[in-house]
């Protein structure tokens, strides 16, 4: 979980910054190799908003 958060953190502050295509395809990269591929797509929309759970 804290691999997790930390990812979530790096991501929110890329975002931040303003660089949305390049925080797309590195989150989807993190959270497949995190999740395991299967539901990483399902995910993103999740984690585009930075909503916890």
């Amino acid at each position: 979980m804290k691999s997790t958060d930390r990812t979530r953190k790096i991501v929110d502050n890329l975002t931040r910054l303003g660089v949305k295509a390049t925080v797309t395809k590195s989150r989807e990269a993190l959270w497949s190799a995190l999740q395991g591929g299967g539901e990483a797509k399902g995910k993103l929309k999740v984690i585009t908003s930075c909503q916890p759970g």
